[in-house]
């Protein structure tokens, strides 16, 4: 079962993701900030995370380069409602797919079945 982890500060929309993506066989994990997403992942791997682009302390940019660079395996998903063209060329070189708020929850999953069914991730053996 691919393992996802979502990097939110809003806990509603959050928990509301985990939500969603739980009644579709997903196992997910939540955490609020980017320094907690990186200590988690050290710890516990995932096969996809699910950003925010605005996020206390470190920002989702700096999650994902991080991210991409220690675990190149793992598919990586930019949320924001704050869209721009920089933040859009930014996300076309960083993540494999960039949604923007509010998107719908079915685009959601969609994104994720199709990313987790690609090629194989860092941790989809465990």
């Amino acid at each position: 079962m691919p393992r996802i982890l979502v990097v939110e500060d809003d806990d509603h929309v959050a928990q509301g993701l985990c939500w969603a993506l739980r009644l579709r066989g997903f196992a997910t994990e939540v955490c609020g900030s980017g320094e907690e997403a990186l200590a988690l992942t050290r710890v516990s791997g995932f096969d996809l995370v699910i950003c925010d682009l605005r996020l206390p302390g470190m920002s989702g940019r700096q999650l994902v380069e991080q991210l991409a660079a220690a675990f190149p395996g793992m598919r990586r998903i930019l949320i924001t409602g704050y869209g721009s063209a920089e933040t859009q060329g930014w996300a076309a070189t960083w993540v494999d797919a960039y949604l923007v708020k509010p998107f719908g929850v079915q685009d959601l999953v969609e994104t994720v079945q199709r990313l987790v069914n690609q090629t194989p991730c860092d941790f989809a053996a465990d």
